[in-house]
C-alpha cells in the first residue's frame, strides 16, 4: 500500500484545478462519434473523457492514467497518449454532456472498439462486471477510496467552471447539465419499495432516466429564467438564469422518491 500511497500523493501534486480554456474544433455542424476521446486541458495533468453513448447530450465516462487504482468498475485499455499508454475507464464516473460542452475539447483520439462494446454492456446491464484480468479489485481499500473521492472532487471543480462559462453565454441552444457528487454517507429517507421513475412535484416534475440520472422539468413559469439555488442535501449550486429543463446526475445510484425528498429549488425572491 506504500506504493499506492506515493502515487496517490503524486497525483494529487501534478493534477491542477485551474482550467484552461481553448477554442478548440468546431463540432457544430459534425456528429460527436461514439468512443471519441476528448481532452479538457488544466494548468498541470488534463481531464479525459470517452464518449460511450453518442446522443442530445453524449454519455461519457472519466479517464485516468493511474490504473493501479482500477477497481471492479473500471476498465483497464490500451490508449496512446503523452502521458502513459495504458488508461482506465473509470466506470463509476459517468457523466451527460451536451455537444456544446464538448466543443470546448480537443478531441485526442479512439478508445479501441472492444474497449467501447464492454464499457456500453456496463453502463446498460447491472449483472454485467469487467474480467478480472482487465480491471481491479478492492473498490473499498482506504486508498483507492480516496483516489475516487479526488477524482470526483477536481472533476467537480473543472466540469463545474466550464459548465459555468458556458451558462454564461447567450447560446440558448446549449442544454444545461448539473452535475452533483452525493457522499455515500449521505442520508436519504426513507422510500417505498417500489421504485417510481417519475414524481410530480408543486413547481417541477423528477423523471429518473437511468440508475444515476434524474431530469428535473421546471413546470412553473414564474420559476424560468430566475437567479436560483439548487440544494441537494449539503451540495448547492447557484446558477443565474434556471432552465426549463436540466439533469443532476449523481455518483451513486439513485432512488427517486427519497431524492425528491431532499432535492430543494430556491429562486431570487427566496434567496434574500
Amino acid at each position: 500500500m506504500v506504493f499506492l500511497k506515493d502515487l496517490l500523493e503524486d497525483y494529487v501534486e501534478n493534477s491542477g484545478i485551474k482550467l484552461i480554456v481553448k477554442d478548440g474544433i468546431d463540432v457544430k455542424d459534425s456528429n460527436i462519434e461514439e468512443g471519441t476521446v476528448f481532452e479538457i486541458e488544466t494548468e498541470k495533468n488534463p481531464i479525459l473523457v470517452a464518449v460511450i453513448n453518442a446522443g442530445e447530450l453524449n454519455e461519457v465516462v472519466l479517464m485516468s492514467y493511474q490504473y493501479e487504482f482500477a477497481t471492479e468498475n473500471d476498465l483497464i485499455i490500451h490508449f496512446e497518449h503523452p502521458l502513459r499508454d495504458v488508461w482506465m475507464l473509470e466506470g463509476d464516473f459517468v457523466f451527460y454532456l451536451s455537444e456544446g460542452f464538448l466543443k470546448r475539447c480537443t478531441p485526442v483520439g479512439k478508445i479501441p472498439e472492444e474497449a467501447l462494446k464492454k464499457m456500453k454492456k456496463f453502463l446498460e446491464d447491472d449483472d454485467y462486471y469487467f474480467d478480472k484480468t482487465e480491471s481491479g479489485v478492492g473498490r473499498n481499500l482506504p486508498i483507492k477510496v480516496a483516489f475516487k473521492k479526488f477524482e470526483a472532487e477536481r472533476t467537480k471543480a473543472l466540469l463545474g467552471e466550464l459548465l459555468t462559462k458556458i451558462d454564461q453565454e447567450e447560446e440558448s441552444s446549449i442544454p444545461k447539465v448539473l452535475t452533483f457528487f452525493v457522499e455515500e454517507n449521505v442520508e436519504l429517507p426513507a422510500a417505498a419499495k417500489l421504485e417510481k421513475t417519475a414524481v410530480e412535484m408543486a413547481d417541477y416534475l423528477l423523471f429518473k432516466e437511468d440508475s444515476h440520472t434524474v431530469k428535473v422539468k421546471v413546470i412553473n413559469p414564474k420559476l424560468i429564467n430566475r437567479e436560483a439555488k439548487i440544494k441537494l442535501g449539503s451540495t448547492e449550486l447557484e446558477i443565474s438564469a434556471l432552465p426549463e429543463e436540466f439533469r443532476i446526475v449523481l455518483q451513486n445510484p439513485v432512488n427517486l422518491e427519497a431524492f425528491s425528498k431532499i432535492l430543494e429549488i430556491e429562486v431570487d425572491d427566496e434567496l434574500g
